[in-house]
């Protein structure tokens, strides 16, 4: 994942805009408690990044208007196979890939532009594994990524001019 740079994200949150940007997260997911969480996590990164007066989800149009895909996708290789096939006795390693989507419009000078960025996690499966859980959560690394994700693209899309 590339590092997004602290200075420009800094710079950013010390000169914040005057405009507020809508959030619509359409999800292909029929769970409603996850299309909320992953809705909340995207709004909470762009609520964090400290550059616009207002973040709201829905389909209401302020001055910017976001559309945003958050996606997760399982491995479906040899790690978790084996994991699986022998209930996790023999541990197994999977990855998942988190793509995060985002078209901005802004509807003061109509300019509209999409980013996309990608991320791979490592998930281990096995019985040995569980006495660890506890100590790594996966929520915060994941709120970490979709922070960092969000990051990079509001600094590509503040450089294009498009917010």
């Amino acid at each position: 994942m590339p590092e997004v740079d602290e200075v420009f994200m800094k710079g950013m949150k010390d000169n914040p805009t005057s405009k507020s940007i809508t959030i619509y997260p359409p999800s292909f997911i029929n769970h409603p408690e996850i299309v909320v969480t992953d809705a909340k996590r995207i709004k909470l990164a762009f609520e964090e990044s400290g550059y616009f007066k207002s973040v709201n989800l829905g389909d209401k149009e302020d001055e910017i208007y976001a559309l945003v895909f958050y996606s997760r996708k399982a491995d479906t290789g040899n790690g978790p196979l084996i994991a699986g096939l022998t209930f996790g006795i023999i541990p197994g390693i999977g990855n998942d890939k988190i793509s995060t989507e985002i078209t901005f419009r802004n509807n003061e000078t109509g300019k509209a532009k999409a980013y996309t960025r990608e991320s791979e996690i490592k998930i281990y499966m096995g019985w040995i594994f569980l006495p660890l859980w506890p100590f790594f959560p996966e929520t915060p690394e994941l709120k970490k990524i979709v922070q960092q994700q969000v990051n990079s693209i509001l600094k590509e899309a503040k450089v294009d001019g498009v917010i």
